[in-house]
């Protein structure tokens, strides 16, 4: 019941897991066919929130969340944990792997093409302009773009860390695969130094300090609705599978395209294994890309379109308005 030394994602994937019939039953009474038929289960939807099968690696990354229980409570907090039970744990996960009810997650290759960067750029954009209180993601979007960060490291990159004079910033806290928390210094590419110039332009920066976060932050925002705003608008636009995070993806393949080593991408998106981003080697150029400069000439051109005729409508609305009102 005590999630305070879990962090969030994990201590929310044990309520939810709690709920099912398996969260009924005590530590020391456990076993394997438990394990099994709640994995089991998962696979074929009857134990999800939406009745939907649940694919292998969030199976997985359930019953991992749940070995970290059984190991905590043999670790001494108060529980009768039988001795074999961790033993089980094992043989379970090798038997559900063998029968593909878990299994490893598969690489994201979805990458939004330059007509939905631009699309999400405009309309962006134009809630920007349009009024008070608004979170300016047509400048998160396009930093994720070229800097390859996660949306949390977005917001919370200090600018007391950023070192104009080498290009480079440090972000601290950084997700590691031994689940450590590090600190790491990030190249700043010419493309993402255009963003964070418009980033700190007074007026933007006012703006953003209108939401009442922090001003030692580059982007003094929170990043949970960074991600709900950016799902919201692709639902709007009827821009489908993108997420967030394929930002980050979208970010490395760019400079890949542009020539850069695995050494030089690892300088940017700052993964942990230059394995993972030898995906990224011997990647073609894309011919119609879109850039952070063309999609905001774009997005203002469109708002000023929006704008003069709204104007002009309201102009018209304001003149019948007094006419009548003289006819009375």
């Amino acid at each position: 019941k005590n999630g305070k030394n879990f962090a969030r994602t994990k201590t929310s994937s044990l309520r939810h897991l709690a709920k099912y019939p398996i969260g009924e039953i005590t530590l020391d009474q456990l076993k394997y066919t438990d394990i099994y038929n709640f994995a089991e289960m998962r696979g074929t939807g009857e134990y999800s929130a939406e009745g939907n099968p649940l694919n292998p690696a969030t199976i997985k990354k359930d019953l991992a969340h749940l070995k970290v229980v059984l190991k905590n409570a043999r670790r001494g907090r108060g529980f009768k944990i039988l001795d074999t039970l961790l033993e089980d744990y094992d043989e379970v996960i090798k038997q559900l792997i063998e029968d593909r009810i878990i299994g490893r997650s598969t690489p994201r290759t979805h990458l939004p093409t330059s007509d939905e960067l631009q699309r999400l750029t405009s309309f962006f954009y134009k809630n920007w302009r349009r009024k008070a209180g608004t979170t300016p993601m047509h400048l998160v979007m396009w930093f994720a773009l070229t800097s390859g960060r996660r949306q949390a490291e977005i917001c919370s990159l200090r600018l007391i860390n950023w070192k104009n004079s080498n290009n480079t910033w440090l972000v601290e806290n950084l997700k590691d695969p031994n689940k450590r928390k590090i600190d790491r210094l990030m190249k700043i590419t010419p493309e993402c130094m255009e963003v964070i110039e418009e980033v700190l332009k007074p007026d933007t920066r006012k703006r953003m300090l209108e939401l009442g976060y922090s001003d030692q932050l580059l982007f003094p925002l929170d990043s949970k609705t960074i991600g709900t705003y950016f799902t919201r608008a692709c639902h709007i636009l009827g821009i489908e599978g993108l997420r967030f995070h394929d930002l980050r993806h979208e970010a490395a393949t760019r400079y890949a395209e542009d020539g850069f080593t695995v050494p030089q991408l690892e300088q940017i998106t700052l993964h942990s294994s230059w394995n993972t981003l030898r995906r990224y080697v011997n990647i073609h150029h894309r011919d119609d890309r879109l850039t952070f400069k063309e999609a905001i000439e774009v997005a203002e051109k469109e708002f000023d379109e929006w704008y003069g005729g709204f104007s002009e409508r309201q102009r018209y609305v304001a003149k019948i308005d007094y006419i009548e009102a003289a006819d009375i």
